[in-house]
């Protein structure tokens, strides 16, 4: 291997850094149900799970194993390190060579993923966005010493690590407060306590009151659905209205409000806000009436029995939408408020220890960022 003169720090090309091995093209013909795993795109991304297997024979350089650093260079775009069993590598996939310089693996995954956004902006095609192996080679890395890679890397593993765990601690309260709806109002799709079935407009009302008067509404956050994570429904990453040069129409909303996503009802996108605001027309401000507290309301709207009817019931379209004559027709279960209320205090105190979590988080993503920036520039 090239060696490099004891700390000092050099850039170099990604092509004279490894060599990059693309991973073998498979037909659906090909697949198994014995043999070697086939490693796609789709199983190095969380919750793509599905896995075919290859029985045939396959050259050597195809097979990866336990340590192999992976870079998808198709799709979605990422880089990995490869923790499970011998497998067989699909295409649209690099398996990385460390035979041209001497590199920490842990370092490299990190330098590379600073590169990836970096990289989807440079994708090419229609089917398929890819990267084109030309400007793959040419992206340049921070390359330092040996031992200071390692100490980098020791460094944002330590980080990683306490992220990792804040994280899922975050999950646990979002079990926990799954855990406490099914304890005081059983699973809504079986409704094992019988509850009265209501239609939905007898607890809530679809509260669209829209403006275009953005000065008024200057300094107001404005809720975008990108603004809303997937499930959980927390708020992050918003801008002002006047942040954000706005023509359209917004809708107003408060914190009596939920916010409810109507595209890609899929990604479950429900939101609790304690502040007022705009939304995006592409969500529904949604007023509790007096029989339903918010809590309670905004629990069923992320619940499968909900999930279930709002998918089979929405438009089937390239991007999948629901609308107000779809939302009114649901039906719910349908507690004694006194019931919902008790459980509002009781979710409110796991949603407060649960910001506690999230602003940690978010000091702990900040100070991973800046390492970065400081290792990385």
């Amino acid at each position: 291997m090239t060696g490099i003169m004891a700390g000092k720090w050099e850039r170099v090309r990604l092509g004279d850094a490894a060599t990059f091995v693309n991973g073998m093209a498979f037909k659906p013909t090909d697949w198994d149900t014995t043999g070697l795993p086939i490693i796609r795109i789709q199983n190095l991304t969380e919750g793509r799970s599905e896995i075919h297997y290859f029985s045939g024979s396959c050259p050597e350089k195809y097979l990866i194993n336990r340590g192999d650093v992976l870079i998808s260079w198709s799709a979605t775009l990422g880089v990995y390190i490869w923790n499970n069993e011998k497998a067989v590598l699909n295409q649209h996939i690099f398996k990385v060579v460390f035979d041209k310089l001497e590199f920490d693996k842990r370092y490299f995954v990190y330098i590379v993923g600073q590169k990836i956004n970096e990289m989807s902006q440079n994708t090419h095609g229609s089917t398929m966005k890819h990267i084109i192996k030309k400007y793959f080679d040419a992206i340049e890395i921070p390359l330092p010493p040996l031992d200071e890679q390692k100490r980098i890397a020791d460094v944002l593993d330590k980080a990683s690590e306490l992220i990792k765990k804040r994280k899922e601690q975050i999950r646990l309260m979002d079990r926990l407060a799954k855990s406490l709806f099914i304890e005081m109002f059983g699973d809504p799709v079986e409704n094992p306590r019988g509850w009265d079935i209501k239609p939905f407009t007898t607890a809530a009302i679809i509260d669209t009151n829209m403006t275009t008067d953005f000065e008024k509404y200057a300094n107001y956050p404005h809720i975008g659905i990108e603004s809303i994570e997937r499930d959980s429904g927390r708020i992050l990453n918003y801008n002002l209205v006047k942040e954000d040069q706005l023509s359209s129409g917004k809708y107003t909303f408060g914190k009596q409000h939920i916010i409810y996503s109507k595209i890609r009802p899929n990604l479950n996108k429900v939101a609790l806000p304690n502040f007022d605001g705009l939304c995006s027309a592409d969500a529904y401000p949604i007023l509790p009436k007096a029989t339903a507290n918010k809590y309670y309301l905004a629990y069923i709207l992320r619940s499968n029995h909900f999930l279930d009817y709002i998918l089979k019931h929405s438009d089937r379209t390239n991007i999948p939408k629901t609308n107000k004559k779809q939302l009114e027709g649901y039906t719910l279960p349908l507690p004694p408020l006194s019931l919902q209320n008790e459980f509002a205090d009781r979710i409110t105190v796991i949603e407060q220890q649960k910001a506690l979590l999230q602003n940690g988080l978010a000091k702990m993503e900040t100070a991973y960022k800046a390492l970065m920036q400081e290792y990385f520039g």
